[in-house]
């Protein structure tokens, strides 16, 4: 094998044996889809250790592919019945499985999947750190940080979820504006901001981001990255994330609520502007796009009456794509809401397809009691869980501003 990822073979003409069978399930011929994993409009998450894989492309043209989210926890810990989900997720036909495992002796469970699942398997290392390093987070080292990701892909995961975007410097700056709404949103995000206060250390995901593409080559295992305009002496990051084979996608230029919702305009330029500068980066500017503060905030409103009424428009007339949610627990109302009136909220929305908004940080502790008995509601009901794609139904609020 005189290639290292999938990626790294389309750029050297080279047709491989998972390209030759993504091809024939899209109807499409092998030197076409080579050209689109050349030019990283198509990737084909297959890792080179998974050797019970039947490989799927997620890209330009092919076919909407479904991922089924599980795993255990420390409210959850049956692997019976997460095994379960997993048989009955493949025989729906799902491509993909993103194991969120974060609670006790993960491995076992992740290794059963990757010897006997044909679907794409995905991890979130930063929820399996404390688990599988057996320490406390305050105790994680960033070199261990890094062996949870290189474990990982040792064992054959296929893509990963790495929570590189926030740093040291940004999360002072969102401490010092006061313009947040809500405490983190993100759990990894959550976790490695604790850690960073706790450690007084930088972003290890961040720090050490050429080590973690070079894991991810190692084992060609893909992620996905959404970045800001903040920090750009590390630009040359995207690149080399892209040319690894990895998806970028565009968040704000410059994450300032009074500057990103000053007008229409002032909107778009900050978003042109960080297009622009992955542009330059990679050759073209991303659609994934994810407002700040979400599409139904109401913080625009002290900048500019009227802008997201504007703005959810106009950004799918430009061919960018965002979601909301139909479902909330209300857990951003306060913090240690009762259990109670989240699980009640939580499991108000019967629409054919539910969103459920919940955050989970330090100061959320009892949305993480209300989660099972939500998540229990709607299995009951017949709901399954799917990721979200360019394909994927899109809850639009009324919008607040």
């Amino acid at each position: 094998m005189n290639y290292t990822t999938q990626m790294d073979a389309a750029k050297k003409g080279i047709i491989t044996p998972e390209m030759e069978i993504v091809a024939k399930k899209e109807n499409i011929t092998a030197e076409e889809l080579r050209e689109r994993v050349a030019r990283g409009s198509v990737a084909i998450p297959a890792n080179k250790m998974h050797k019970a894989i039947s490989p799927e492309g997620v890209g330009e043209g092919l076919k909407t592919k479904i991922n089924v989210n599980l795993g255990i926890s420390k409210d959850c810990t049956d692997y019976s019945i997460e095994w379960e989900k997993v048989k009955m997720a493949v025989d729906m036909k799902a491509e993909a499985i993103m194991d969120l495992s974060c609670y006790g002796k993960t491995h076992e469970f992740r290794q059963k999947l990757i010897d006997e699942c044909p679907a794409m398997i995905g991890t979130v290392p930063m929820y399996d750190a404390v688990g599988y390093l057996d320490k406390e987070l305050a105790d994680i080292t960033a070199d261990e940080f890094l062996e949870v990701i290189e474990a990982h892909a040792k064992e054959g995961v296929d893509f990963m979820t790495i929570h590189a975007g926030i740093n040291r410097r940004t999360a002072q700056i969102f401490k010092e504006s006061g313009g947040r709404l809500t405490n983190i949103v993100s759990r990894g995000g959550s976790l490695i901001f604790a850690w960073m206060e706790m450690t007084g250390n930088e972003n290890p995901f961040f720090e050490y981001y050429d080590k973690v593409l070079d894991i991810l080559a190692k084992y060609d295992a893909k992620a996905t990255f959404f970045v800001t305009g903040r920090n750009q002496d590390y630009n040359y990051l995207i690149k080399d994330a892209y040319n690894a084979g990895h998806t970028i996608a565009l968040h704000t230029y410059s994450h300032e609520y009074s500057t990103v919702y000053a007008s229409v305009d002032a909107y778009f330029d900050d978003l042109n502007k960080v297009g622009q500068m992955v542009k330059k980066e990679i050759g073209f500017v991303p659609h994934y796009i994810r407002f700040p503060g979400g599409s139904s905030n109401t913080v625009s409103r002290r900048y500019c009456q009227g802008i997201m009424s504007t703005l959810t428009k106009e950004v799918v007339e430009k061919g960018y794509q965002y979601y909301d949610w139909n479902g909330d627990s209300t857990d951003a109302s306060g913090n240690h809401v009762a259990v109670d009136k989240l699980i009640r909220n939580g499991t108000s929305c019967h629409d054919n397809n539910v969103m459920i908004l919940c955050h989970d940080t330090q100061a959320k502790d009892t949305t993480v009691q209300a989660l099972p008995a939500i998540i229990e509601h709607y299995k009951n009901l017949g709901y399954t869980f799917k990721g979200i794609d360019d394909a994927t139904y899109a809850p639009h609020q009324s919008v607040n501003n």
